[in-house]
């Protein structure tokens, strides 16, 4: 039985330890999963999702005796390598019979991509801080993944024979790709610096969530059917959205929206989600988002000391006799409430297309009419810019995404934008920071200074 051969600790940029999980591939390749440690950007419970990932190996038993069965991925458009949970006493041979099922019935637990196509796994990874630091919508847990060139074309020669349409199209151009007895340009991409393995990140596959068609700008106004190039558009037009709302001077509050508990709820929660999304998408350039959209049920509650919070649906159950919201593992846990709402909250999990490629939310303006935000996302802006501004902050983002030198110039000038443009908002009275529950519930406090310019 093989396992997680070496953990290697290494110290880097102010001594932050960077761990290193290798796994021993078939043909004998040394192939490799980091983990990036920074309590500046990552919390312990961060540090252990991006554990679990990199413990996922591809070949042999884990730690706890665990398989995952490795598929391509056959739908939507980019290639992929599909890691599955396998269930079965006999773990190696459940992981057999999987992949001979093309892992179709298994669990996904993961996805592991490269750059091609729109795909670019800097990307993925960038977002995935970026959501930490900034404290926004969430984003799958991703780390930098070596694997086998040997290993990966024979994912490659299933994805070709199996796939249909544009993915089976990419499957082929990833294959001649891998091929290249010198790749160069584009094409190196797909490898390690020094050519020898396939290139990637790892990201969690989410589970339970929904598509958020409101807020995917496929109806204009009037509800006639947008094409892919005008979803931007169609976006900004479109009152369902929340967008008209996000950039009319009109202040948040209940004077201007005497809606009901679970109404405001979702009306606060949409404007934080959307103004967040698009501001992420500019520094990161995103072109692909809309139509990529997806969120998860929580339960939007006010305790009855006044307080005001959200728990996953699927965790937890609402006993409304009671007024209380019982935690499904531990029901000894309970969490009392005077008013409760179901509200839809934004998941970020569709982030490959970035850095490199057409930057959608830029091209449409659409920073620039963002009327109303969250004070402490307002705040983590400014910090984030000063971070990427010190050696620390440059040297974290450079090593644990692999962004380039170019690609994190591109990120921090996106960045400079953003916050220029909401500061210089802000000045002439143009940005309201009255997206807080307690505020909209309980009456501004008039006592809290805001700054510009922090």
């Amino acid at each position: 039985m093989k396992k997680i051969s070496l953990i290697l600790l290494s110290l880097s940029f102010n001594l932050m330890a960077n761990e290193t999980i290798f796994f021993d591939a078939p043909d004998g390749t040394l192939e490799i999963c980091e983990i990036p440690s920074n309590p500046k950007i990552l919390s312990d419970n961060d540090l252990d999702d991006l554990k679990k990932l990199c413990r996922m190996d591809f070949y042999n038993l884990n730690e706890k005796n665990k398989a995952y069965a490795i598929c391509p991925k056959l739908n939507s458009t980019n290639p992929a390598v599909n890691i599955y949970k396998v269930e079965g006493t006999n773990q190696m041979l459940a992981k057999e019979q999987a992949q001979k099922n093309i892992c179709k019935d298994s669990s996904l637990e993961a996805k592991y991509k490269q750059s091609i196509s729109c795909s670019y796994y800097p990307s993925i990874i960038g977002y995935y801080h970026l959501s930490e630091f900034l404290k926004g919508p969430k984003v799958p847990a991703a780390a930098y993944r070596t694997m086998s060139k040997s290993e990966h074309k024979k994912i490659t020669k299933v994805g070709v024979a199996h796939s249909k349409g544009l993915i089976n199209t990419i499957w082929k151009q990833f294959d001649r790709w891998e091929n290249r007895s010198s790749p160069s340009g584009k094409i190196a991409r797909l490898f390690t610096e020094d050519f020898s393995q396939i290139a990637g990140a790892l990201s969690d596959n989410p589970k339970g969530e929904k598509k958020y068609t409101q807020i995917m700008g496929l109806r204009s106004a009037s509800g006639s059917r947008c094409s892919y190039e005008e979803r931007a558009k169609c976006f900004k037009e479109n009152p369902k959205t929340g967008y008209t709302t996000l950039s009319n001077s009109k202040d948040i509050n209940k004077e201007n929206y005497p809606l009901s508990f679970e109404d405001s709820a979702k009306l606060i929660q949409k404007l934080k989600d959307i103004s967040e999304m698009l501001i992420m998408d500019h520094i990161m350039a995103q072109g692909d988002r809309f139509g990529n959209q997806h969120y998860y049920d929580y339960f939007f509650y006010q305790t009855p000391e006044g307080d005001f919070d959200k728990k996953k649906v699927k965790k937890y159950i609402n006993d409304v006799e009671r007024k209380v919201l019982v935690f499904k593992k531990d029901p000894t846990k309970e969490i009392p409430y005077k008013s409760v709402a179901t509200i839809p909250v934004l998941l970020m999990k569709d982030n490959d297309c970035g850095v490199i490629k057409r930057n959608v939310v830029k091209d449409n303006n659409l920073v620039a009419g963002i009327s109303h935000l969250d004070y402490d996302f307002y705040k983590k802006l400014f910090e984030l810019k000063d971070y990427m501004q010190s050696y620390e902050g440059q040297s974290f983002f450079l090593e644990s995404t692999h962004f380039t030198e170019k690609d994190l110039e591109l990120v921090k000038g996106n960045l400079d934008e953003v916050v220029t443009t909401l500061a210089s908002r802000c000045q002439k009275g143009q940005l309201k920071f009255d997206l807080s529950f307690k505020d909209f519930f309980n009456g501004k406090d008039l006592t809290k200074e805001y700054s510009c310019l922090l």
